[in-house]
């Protein structure tokens, strides 16, 4: 007797969606009692160096970046931590997809959207120091709350469409409605 393929879509659905509220929940308790200040400082620093490699002279104190005309302060918020629980919990959540590979996927995935942040960082703090405060609020404000959340979909869903896991399912289906690219099957 075979199972119905509906039923197991809906289990792995059910399941992906318990493991996502899991790292929600976790991301919650991190978020309120884990001392972020070491990693506020290491930010500072990380946008301090990627500010004079784009020719705006900036020193990190602490967690703030001092600049010739302005002062950022890198806040809880700033550190990166939802882009990366994000990304953490899509890929760890996806099923059909060996924990082997999980793990290698997030030793680059994780990495790469710290990377993005401190861009998005400095790219605001540039912004602030070139073209003043209004412009940064502009900038700031659409890079964190549109740009990040849609980068870690989409580093996801690239991730997602070089699974062989889901090369012929039910999922494909659903991400080509979304995507233009076709993965070529042999």
């Amino acid at each position: 007797m075979r199972s119905c393929p509906i039923k197991s879509v809906k289990v792995k659905i059910i399941r992906f969606m318990l493991i996502l509220a899991a790292f929600g929940l976790l991301l919650n308790i991190v978020d309120t009692y884990v001392e972020k200040n070491f990693m506020q400082d290491y930010v500072a620093e990380h946008s301090a160096l990627l500010l004079r490699l784009f020719g705006i002279n900036a020193v990190a104190r602490e967690n703030i970046i001092v600049m010739e005309k302005s002062e950022a302060v890198i806040i809880p918020a700033c550190v990166g931590l939802y882009a990366v629980f994000a990304i953490t919990a899509l890929i760890v959540a996806t099923p059909d997809v060996k924990p082997k590979e999980k793990l290698k996927s997030l030793l680059w995935a994780v990495p790469l959207m710290y990377l993005v942040n401190l861009l998005r960082l400095s790219l605001s703090f540039y912004v602030m120091e070139s073209y003043g405060i209004a412009y940064y609020s502009i900038v700031h404000n659409i890079l964190w709350r549109v740009a990040m959340p849609l980068f870690a979909l989409l580093l996801w869903a690239c991730w997602l469409n070089k699974q062989k896991a889901y090369s012929k399912k039910l999922y494909k289906p659903i991400f080509s409605q979304f995507f233009i690219w076709k993965r070529k099957t042999k």
